[in-house]
């Protein structure tokens, strides 16, 4: 591993309306592993929820084109939480919340090569 970087948030709402907020990370192009996962989660109610994942990245392939992948949604089923890609530039995460109190954590690991 050539280092990393660790970002820690939160999301808190006692209201049952879903409040949702996206962030990216942007780096020079670097072979990456990214990863989003829960610290702490505090349920208000039995209607309590967080979603949380990555929903897109950009990145520069083998010739040093840019390319983007598009993630499926939090609510779509099969979010992604981890993915690697060699040469990412950026990846955009979204994280959404209902009558709960969620830390979470991304990391971003830096590599020589990913596969």
């Amino acid at each position: 591993m050539n280092g990393m970087h660790q970002e820690q948030h939160w999301g808190y709402t006692t209201g049952s309306d879903e409040q949702t907020h996206s962030d990216e990370f942007k780096l020079p192009p670097t072979p990456t592993l990214a990863q989003i996962t829960v610290g702490d989660f505090y349920e208000f109610d039995d209607k309590s929820h967080a979603n949380m994942g990555f929903t897109s990245c950009t990145f520069l392939d083998q010739n040093g084109v840019p390319q983007t992948d598009t993630f499926p949604g939090i609510h779509e089923g099969g979010t992604v939480h981890v993915f690697g890609r060699n040469g990412l530039t950026s990846a955009t995460f979204q994280v959404g919340v209902s009558n709960v109190f969620v830390s979470y954590v991304v990391n971003f690991f830096f590599w020589d090569r990913v596969s």
